[in-house]
């Protein structure tokens, strides 16, 4: 694997950039920015839309409190294989990235044919989010590294506070997930600062990231959707940012991406 690969492809006469480390979408006018100096995170440096984000279902295990989908552990809904096959090959010529999200993505009843995407798709990078809630059985651990997938990581502090904003107790599968993968693919870490947090919560989430060669850490402010209103402490964002200064492997991120979100009812709209 190789970390810092970065792909180019040509778009609408514009050649595309995507970063693969680091998550970031770029163009030749924005090569040179400085993608994280203590500045804001921003995961699309260009004008245009050049991924799309497919929310394939709403089960899941976890019920986080600020989660921008509809999603809990009685729900049924997923997004057909079919539509998210035609939908990608409709748009392939126009996309560097794809991210499949939920929900719990694999809980989604075709995992498997998502997980060969790549494999039809070679000139597309994916994304899988997950929770981590889920050990990877042996033939989607080897889907996973075989198909070169960033694998990214919810993780809203350390294990009492994780487990406490998730309403579960997860901590400890995703530790385990992590480090079945370690080195193997590129991972990355989310983090939702949240109302449980404390300056210890973001050290322990930089320390796993380093203690299992995590490529990234985005450290995500909550905007005013999700099931509780977000509330926490702005000296945490003060204090990310001053950790993060002159990181390139750790941001902060406050606004939405200019991305293409397709949610599990197959409407589109941006990313929020």
């Amino acid at each position: 694997m190789e970390k810092e690969k970065t792909v180019r492809k040509l778009i609408n006469n514009k050649i595309i950039f995507y970063n693969k480390a680091q998550d970031v979408i770029y163009d030749n006018m924005n090569k040179e920015k400085t993608i994280n100096n203590g500045n804001e995170y921003q995961r699309i440096l260009a004008n245009d839309i050049y991924d799309t984000i497919y929310e394939v279902t709403t089960k899941c295990n976890q019920f986080c409190e600020n989660c921008f989908s509809e999603s809990d552990s009685t729900s049924k809904e997923e997004m057909d294989f079919e539509f998210i096959y035609k939908d990608i090959l409709s748009k392939q010529k126009d996309r560097i990235r794809v991210a499949i999200t939920g929900g719990e993505p694999f809980l989604h009843s075709e995992i498997e044919r998502i997980l060969n995407l790549p494999t039809i798709f070679k000139d597309i990078e994916f994304v899988i989010n997950t929770n981590g809630n889920y050990f990877l059985r042996e033939k989607l651990y080897d889907l996973v590294v075989n198909n070169d997938w960033l694998v990214t990581y919810s993780i809203h502090g350390k294990k009492a506070t994780h487990n406490c904003y998730t309403n579960s107790a997860g901590y400890d599968a995703i530790v385990n997930n992590i480090k079945m993968l370690q080195g193997k693919v590129c991972m990355h870490i989310y983090s939702v600062i949240n109302r449980y947090m404390s300056k210890e919560d973001i050290d322990d989430v930089i320390l796993l990231k380093e203690k299992y060669d995590i490529d990234f850490v985005r450290f995500i402010i909550p905007r005013n959707f999700g099931r509780v209103l977000p509330v926490y402490d702005e000296k945490l964002v003060s204090y990310i940012r001053e950790v993060s200064s002159g990181r390139s492997d750790v941001g902060i991120k406050s606004e939405k991406s200019l991305s293409e979100l397709i949610n599990v009812n197959k409407i589109s709209r941006l990313a929020r």
